[in-house]
């Protein structure tokens, strides 16, 4: 009868590894799929930001029916220099102003990187509680956090002032 608490207590043991590795799978795997959606939408923001004039185009003000008229501009042209875009939302494409989308997607770009800093952050914590079950040591250095903008600027000003 004494040997029924210890295999409670490793059965246990087992069940919280299980769980914290798999927390820590999920994490890395949403990291992943944020990741992704980060960069296609850093295509679709460079895309956009490529199609703004650098400075107002006469066919801008043009109609359509002029646009095809005018031999010098082709019709792609005159519809990509326009202050409207397509974009696809669920199964349906909707044509909105570029500089809502442009905001829209850097407003969602900040939001995807503070949400994989966190999952990273947590995921760091998480790696070294599992170590910690597994009775190994935790990796040294892996709950640095790297410095801040305003951080680095004062280690280059001790730098500076050192040499």
């Amino acid at each position: 009868m004494a040997k029924q608490p210890a295999m409670d207590q490793l059965h246990e043991l087992l069940e919280d590894l299980e769980a914290i590795a798999e927390e820590v799978l999920c994490d890395r795997q949403e990291i992943i799929s944020l990741d992704k959606r980060r960069n296609t939408n850093r295509e679709a923001l460079r895309a956009l930001q490529k199609t703004f004039p650098a400075k107002p185009l006469e066919a801008d003000s043009l109609k359509l029916e002029e646009a095809r008229k005018c031999t010098s501009l082709p019709i792609q042209h005159a519809s990509v220099n326009s202050s409207q875009a397509w974009m696809c939302i669920g199964d349906m494409f909707v044509s909105m102003p570029k500089t809502f989308l442009v905001n829209s997607i850097e407003k969602e770009q900040k939001q995807m990187d503070k949400a994989i800093n966190e999952l990273r952050d947590g995921m760091r914590k998480k790696v070294d509680t599992l170590r910690h079950l597994e009775g190994e040591e935790s990796t040294r250095g892996s709950l640095l956090k790297p410095l801040s903008k305003e951080e680095w600027a004062g280690v280059e000003q001790v730098v500076a002032w050192t040499k």
